[in-house]
């Protein structure tokens, strides 16, 4: 499932030929947070690393140390979805504690 949602996203991008900003209705695989987040962690061994939120949504970036993948979850309330998923995860460091 992974790598058909990481094709996905690559060919999604790679539609994008100009700066012209558009909004997509991308399709995206959600249920509830306590299950998203445990098929994560038991299929891709992800834990969560990060969390923040914005007016609507928060969300969660869960990573694999060893492996480097990551995936990203939106959830509010009622419902969470994973909204991204990649390799080659990386710190950056942005020369401040946060």
């Amino acid at each position: 499932m992974r790598n058909i949602a990481v094709a996905f996203l690559l060919a999604l991008t790679s539609l994008v030929v100009d700066a012209q900003i558009y909004k997509s209705d991308k399709p995206v695989v959600c249920s509830s947070l306590k299950n998203v987040i445990e098929y994560v962690s038991s299929e891709y061994d992800e834990i969560p690393f990060w969390r923040g939120s914005d007016e609507t949504s928060k969300y969660i970036l869960m990573v694999n140390n060893k492996t480097s993948t990551w995936t990203m979850i939106q959830y509010n309330n009622d419902l969470a979805c994973v909204v991204g998923v990649g390799e080659n995860a990386k710190l950056i460091n942005l020369g401040k504690i946060i």
